[in-house]
């Protein structure tokens, strides 16, 4: 909501409101967790660093896939003022790499780590996305940046179906699944705000650039998860 407050001309006042409100929900949720540690957010699902990690490096793939998403068909009637039904046409590639990427994560998670195959989708994701960006009037290049991303969107969750259930007891696999959930859609939606952010403040190069590096977060985190598993 912060994001977009720009593009929707939300009042100053609303932002200011909203930003104290998650201040003390945040401040709010750590004094519950710390009182109730084995409630309905038990605190062996929030501390686990590898599963924080994880959960976050999967958001910001979300995010890059949700962005692309909005951007790549922009991208690709910018100038050429293409139809909605060739723009379609044009960007089926990329729904294809979403089920390619799925079979070869599935092939490779028996040899590799989760973390090492989202280091992998994360670099895949952003060079597609940086090169749509910054060849954003090539249509092969726009192309290849929303497969890439829709590449890492696939592949993580693939990589990650059976990797967060070995690191919490359990008892508290559903709700962990339901946290990771929370977070990779929220990644999500931040990609998203942030690409209409952006677009609303520069362009639709700059806004792809933006979210490229969005996604670029997901590499730091992967690695991180795999430093603390050690």
């Amino acid at each position: 909501m912060l994001l977009q407050a720009r593009a929707t001309h939300l009042a100053p006042l609303a932002v200011a409101v909203v930003a104290l409100i998650t201040a003390a929900s945040a401040v709010a949720l750590v004094r519950h967790v710390r009182r109730t540690p084995e409630g309905f957010l038990p605190v062996v699902v929030v501390r686990n660093p590898v599963f924080v990690r994880l959960s976050l490096a999967a958001g910001a793939l979300m995010g890059g896939f949700l962005a692309m998403g909005f951007l790549a068909p922009l991208l690709l009637t910018e100038d050429a003022g293409r139809s909605s039904f060739t723009v379609g046409v044009i960007l089926l590639p990329a729904a294809l790499a979403a089920a390619a990427t799925a079979h070869v994560v599935g092939v490779l998670r028996a040899n590799a780590s989760a973390e090492r195959i989202l280091v992998g989708l994360g670099v895949i994701a952003v060079t597609g996305m940086l090169a749509a960006g910054f060849g954003a009037g090539v249509p092969a290049l726009v192309v290849l940046g929303a497969a890439a991303a829709t590449a890492g969107f696939a592949g993580a969750q693939v990589a990650l179906l059976d990797r967060l259930a070995e690191l919490v007891p359990a008892a508290d696999r559903g709700i962990a699944i339901g946290v990771f959930n929370l977070v990779f859609v929220t990644g999500g939606a931040m990609g998203a705000a942030l690409a209409g952010a952006v677009v609303d403040l520069a362009s639709l190069a700059v806004a792809t650039v933006a979210c490229g590096l969005f996604a670029a977060l997901s590499i730091p985190a992967a690695r991180a998860a795999a430093r603390a598993e050690r």
